[in-house]
Order: C-alpha cells, then structure tokens, then sequence
C-alpha cells in the first residue's frame, strides 16, 4: 500500500519512550545471549585480532590478479597487522571491539593513523590494485573515509573499468584522458575525480546503471 503511493518514509515524534510488554521474559533473553558471548571460546582472540585472526580463511576470498597467497601473507598477513595495529575499538554497546585503529611508526610517513572495520580491508585494496606498501593502503583507505566512499564500492566499480580496460573493452574516449593503471597513485586520482565528479569519476559518482550505460553492452558483461 505504501509503495503504490509512492510514500518513501514515516516520521513519527513521541515523548513516552518504549514499553517492553514482558520486561522478565526480554531480560532472561538478553542475560542468555550475553552469557552465550562471554562463554564464546574464541573471545580473546576475536578481541584481539578480529577477522584476521581467521586469515587462511579470508586469504582465499581476496586472490586476484598475478598475486600469489605467499606474497599477500607478506604483504597484508597477520605479522604486517601486528606491526600497525594500535588499538581494537568497539561501538558503544559492544564488548568485542571488532574494528582497527592503525598507525604507521616508521618511515617518512611515521605518526599517521587511521581507522577501519579491519586491517584485512587492506588487504583486499593492497591485493586488489596490486599496492605493495602497506603505507599506501592505509592512506587510500584514510582518504576514502574522508570523502565518505565505500570501500566495497569503489573497489568493485574500480576493477570492473580495470578489467574492460585490460580487454579492450574501455575505449581511451570513454576515460576522457584519465589513465587507469594498478597502483597507488591511479587509485588516489581516480577517487579524487569521483568526489569531484571529474571526468570517468563523474560517472562513478552516479552508480552501476550510468557506467553500464557509458561503457556499452560489451563492457558490461563484466560488471
């Protein structure tokens, strides 16, 4: 009913807060589930690590490309997480902190920290457009958090114009003068130019339907 008139929300003011009908029954259900998490074997180290505590795992999920398994573990493993973990967080009302607070504590980029649901997020960028400095990663994913874009997203849409590229499937015309490689600095243009709606970028901006339709049937088969 509401989708035939076309209603898209409902906003609704109160002042009397919510009543639990059966306050015993929702507290026994909470306390269980509690309790069923702090028994959880696995606790301390997903405190610790997080999901890249399941590593093996994970590493099969984010080959691509010319990588092997060993160079990414070298690269993005579990050792590399150790040396720029600084801190698990948590939201508010969790007591798994589940998400990274990194910082790099060498090099000309000593001091920079950053923030993100894991360090395996690295990896799969690092894997995906062949970065192999760990540094760089961190910045790209920094920057992404900065204009607000989604990893996943831009990611994905960033491979497929990768991918027709690589099969001749992107015609030069299409990129309006912007060059596409594997690599860091491509990366950190490519998204510039999204948050700046600035040439192919303008076009990612406005999601998959518009590329698919700038790039053409073929290209899409890809996506």
């Amino acid at each position: 009913v509401m989708g035939s008139k076309n209603l898209k929300a409902v906003a609704v003011k109160g002042s009397r807060g919510v009543r639990v009908s059966d306050s015993k029954r929702f507290m026994k259900a909470v306390d269980d589930l509690f309790r069923r998490a702090r028994n959880y074997p696995q606790l301390k180290e997903n405190i610790d690590k997080g999901i890249m505590g399941n590593w093996d795992n994970y590493l099969k999920q984010i080959l691509v490309g010319d990588w092997t398994p060993e160079k990414i573990t070298e690269l993005y493993g579990p050792e590399a997480y150790t040396k720029y973990k600084w801190r698990r967080l948590a939201c508010t009302p969790c007591f798994t902190a589940d998400k990274d607070a990194l910082i790099i504590r060498d090099g000309e980029d000593a001091g920079f920290c950053t923030y993100t649901h894991s360090f395996l997020t690295l990896a799969m960028t690092g894997s995906l457009f062949q970065i192999d400095k760990v540094n760089e990663s961190m910045k790209l994913g920094h920057l992404l958090n900065t204009y607000g874009g989604c990893s996943m997203t831009f990611g994905s849409m960033a491979n497929f114009l990768l991918e027709a590229q690589e099969k001749g499937l992107l015609p030069l015309e299409k990129l309006e003068g912007f060059p596409l490689k594997r690599n860091y600095e491509s990366m950190v243009n490519l998204l510039q130019a999204v948050a700046f709606r600035e040439g192919i970028g303008d076009v990612m901006a406005d999601g998959w339907d518009r590329i698919l339709e700038h790039l053409g049937p073929e290209a899409a088969k890809l996506a």
